[in-house]
Parts: structure tokens; C-alpha cells; sequence
């Protein structure tokens, strides 16, 4: 296949991205990059990424480009996962990432927003739309250790809730592994999880209500009832 036309392969894969690593793995030497970029074909984005000229320049490529600016070493996270994962009152198109602490040498672009960890469990990180992200779970564990506020934090949950991508008993399973490694956030989430449960805050707040009261926690939100109704004339015609 010819570098050119594997080159077009790649990116149109990473939402029009490619760094400048996969270009030399596609055959593409860094004489023939420049002849591109000066023909107008290729595109400087970041350090050592480029993008196809006429690619959408959309939230999504942006975040490609940041994830191929970290080279492996990072994953979205915090506000852009929320969005990705389409958690409630997450903040419109943020540029958020984390990295392993071995990435700190990396140049990153100055519109990348990069927080560096080394507590990372096994179901931490998921892929969404190919692009490498935290999970629901750890997304809103990030946020609360980054200072989200109350409300925020209790829209996430409650939404992640809705749309089955976590649950509070996961949620406090995992923040347990993290209780003990001095992780800020921990105090606000040991609050929200006793009124969780519930998929708006609605239903949250009516959760709330049944602790504060002591009531027992036996009703169940959002079940389906089917009724069959039977009309007069129905019931008459069976006389």
C-alpha cells in the first residue's frame, strides 16, 4: 500500500489526526511531511501531530489530537469523559486529560488540560467512540477529587445511574480502594452515596427525605406497571 494512501487509512480512523510516529511507520519520511504540509495536505494540530486538511475540526478530533500528543501515556478524563460518557451538567466540549506521571516530559499543546495520576485499577479506563477515556466510575471520582461541586457531582451520579454506566454500590466499592491514598474528593462522594440510587435529582431528593425520616427505603423508582383496562360495554358483552 502507498504511504499516502495508508496514511489517509490511519487518520480517517482518529477523526483526521496522525502523529508524526505513525507517519514514519506509514512510510511517510519527514522530508515527504513537510512537502505535504507545504502542498497544504497535512496540517500542524500539536507537537509531533498533524491533521488531513478538510477534516472537521470538531470537539472529537481535538481530543484525538491531545490522547496522540500523549503518545499512549494518557487518556481523556474528568469534564471531557463526563461529556463523552453524556453524563448531566458536564461542561461543553472541555479538553481534560491524565497521564501517568512518566509522561511529564511530554510538550503538550497549551489548549490541553493534563492532571497526571499513578492509581489506575483494571476497569479505570474504557474506550468510547475509539478514544481512549476513564470509565463512568472513575470519571466521577476524578471529578470530585479535582473540587466538582455538590450538585455537579450528584448530576453525575444520578445520570451515570440512568444510563446504566455505573451504580452506587460500585461507586463505594471503588472509592474504598482509594480511601486510603489521601484522594481529596472522598468526604462530598461519602455524602452523595447515601441519598444515590435514585436516576434524577428528584428522586434523590425524595431519598433523602426517607433517610432524614428514618422511613424504610423500600420503594422502587421507575417501575413499569402494566394495567389492562376493561371497558363497561366490554365487561356488559361478557354478561
Amino acid at each position: 500500500m502507498e504511504p499516502v494512501q495508508l496514511v489517509t487509512e490511519i487518520a480517517a480512523e482518529q477523526y483526521g489526526a496522525i502523529s508524526t510516529s505513525q507517519l514514519r511507520h506509514a512510510g511517510l519520511s519527514a522530508k515527504a511531511q513537510r512537502a505535504a504540509v507545504g502542498r497544504g495536505w497535512l496540517e500542524l494540530a500539536a507537537p509531533k501531530v498533524l491533521v488531513i486538511a478538510g477534516s472537521p475540526p470538531t470537539w472529537h478530533r481535538r481530543l484525538q489530537v491531545g490522547l496522540l500528543v500523549l503518545d499512549g501515556a494518557g487518556w481523556v478524563s474528568h469534564e471531557a469523559a463526563a461529556g463523552l460518557h453524556g453524563l448531566d451538567r458536564t461542561v461543553a466540549e472541555a479538553l481534560t486529560f491524565t497521564a501517568s506521571r512518566s509522561a511529564r516530559g511530554h510538550v503538550f499543546a497549551d489548549w490541553m488540560c493534563v492532571h497526571t495520576t499513578e492509581l489506575l485499577g483494571p476497569y479505570d479506563i474504557v474506550r468510547l467512540g475509539g478514544l481512549r477515556c476513564t470509565s463512568a466510575t472513575r470519571t466521577i471520582l476524578d471529578l470530585a477529587a479535582a473540587g466538582a461541586s455538590f450538585l455537579r457531582l450528584a448530576a453525575a451520579i444520578d445520570s451515570s445511574v440512568r444510563l446504566r454506566l455505573s451504580a452506587p454500590l460500585v461507586l463505594a466499592t471503588r472509592l474504598t480502594d482509594l480511601r486510603g491514598s489521601g484522594r481529596p474528593g472522598v468526604r462530598i462522594l461519602d455524602r452523595l452515596l447515601l441519598d444515590a440510587g435514585g436516576e434524577s435529582m428528584l428522586e434523590r431528593r425524595f431519598l433523602q427525605l426517607v433517610r432524614t425520616h428514618d422511613l424504610p427505603r423500600a420503594p422502587r423508582g421507575r417501575v413499569l406497571v402494566h394495567v389492562r383496562v376493561v371497558s363497561p360495554i366490554g365487561r356488559l358483552a361478557q354478561t
